[in-house]
């Protein structure tokens, strides 16, 4: 379908939206967008307000993508403006445009609800709680019953992150095929859903974690393959790569880590469910030295005003964080042999994995490993 047929002054968009004005810069950047995706090249337009850029590039998408049979990714920074083409301008041009075509909301993993944590904490571990987040697990655990999609969006008001953290799906916790809930899967059902897509909608949070995850491997991806993506707002991607491909380390992950292991009463957490309490005093160990470490980093911020800090040379504070950890990973994959199950065996490893990534990443931004 020729673009002016959409856009011009007896188009479609005219003939369905009133007060509609035909806007020569709109089909300007429509036929832009059309012909970089038909040449697989790249494009870069910068546009004023009152053009119209979301229908300029979702049409020649739309089109592109059911012609072509490709998938087309369009990343936007705020959820303002997702909410805008999900709500507002999608349904518009599905109820204008001659051919039907599906359009997705992709979120990332974190986001749904993995059955069987939820399960496990609820049996085993509701003692990692104070009084309010044990309420908070309970209204998640009812909330579970109800729910279609299963993801922390639909549920009102929003789960505390602290307790969701512990029954959201998360990828090293995976069984895969292995799961007893693999087919009730609210991650999976909603992956498969991307599948059918034509038009995928994503934020560029989940847009670069998707490629830090191709990184590792394929099989880790978020996102279904794609070859085409479409930015908006994309004066805020620099930033948001940053965050996803670059290293971060904060005092709450470690924390997060130590007390899924073992909480400070020991009366939650993995030893104490394996029967291995003995081993809270590794945990321990390095939760001191974890406090020690960041109080190090805080010294060397000193009272500087800027929130930012470069990093000039190696080695700025000690790091009095490997040993614990290694010694935590060891004592982590010494359990391996003793596992009942093959759920128990995922989740010790996952843990090892997490304590070994733990200390790449340490050694990486203490030595400047990475240009």
């Amino acid at each position: 379908m020729e673009l002016n047929e959409i856009f011009g002054p007896d188009g479609l968009i005219a003939d369905k939206l009133p007060g509609y004005e035909y806007r020569t810069q709109q089909l300007e950047m429509a036929e832009a967008v059309s012909q970089a995706l038909k040449d697989s090249s790249h494009l870069v337009i910068e546009a004023g307000t009152g053009v119209g850029k979301s229908f300029a590039y979702l049409v020649p998408a739309i089109d592109f993508a059911i012609n072509m049979s490709e998938r087309v990714v369009i990343s936007t920074n705020t959820i303002s403006l997702q909410e805008q083409l999900i709500n507002k301008d999608i349904p518009f041009l599905q109820e204008i445009y001659p051919h039907p075509f599906k359009v997705v909301l992709a979120k990332g993993r974190g986001n749904y609800l993995c059955i069987r944590r939820l399960e496990n904490l609820m049996a085993f571990e509701n003692q990692l709680f104070q009084t309010e987040d044990e309420e908070e697990l309970m209204r998640i655990h009812q909330w579970a019953g109800d729910t279609e999609d299963g993801s922390r969006s639909d549920m009102r008001p929003q789960p505390k992150i602290r307790v969701w953290d512990q029954v959201c799906s998360e990828k090293d916790m995976c069984l895969g095929p292995k799961c007893p809930h693999k087919k009730e899967c609210f991650y999976q059902k909603a992956r498969n859903n991307l599948y059918k897509a034509n038009i995928i909608i994503v934020n560029h949070h989940l847009l670069f974690s998707d490629l830090a995850l191709r990184r590792e491997s394929s099989k880790f991806a978020v996102l279904p393959g794609y070859k085409y993506v479409i930015m908006d707002e994309a004066q805020n991607i620099e930033n948001t790569a940053t965050d996803h491909i670059g290293i971060s380390l904060s005092n709450y992950s470690i924390r997060h880590l130590l007390d899924s292991l073992c909480n400070r009463d020991k009366k939650g957490g993995l030893f104490i469910r394996l029967a291995r309490p003995g081993l809270a005093d590794f945990v321990e160990s390095a939760r001191f030295a974890s406090d020690l470490f960041f109080d190090s980093v805080e010294a060397w911020f000193g009272n500087e005003n800027s929130e930012t800090k470069r990093v000039r040379e190696k080695n700025f504070v000690a790091n009095n964080l490997n040993e614990p950890i290694l010694s935590l990973e060891l004592a982590l994959r010494e359990l391996l042999p003793i596992a009942q199950n093959d759920e128990e065996e995922q989740e010790i490893m996952a843990y090892a994995e997490r304590c070994a990534r733990l200390r790449d990443e340490l050694d990486i931004i203490l030595n400047q490993l990475q240009d």
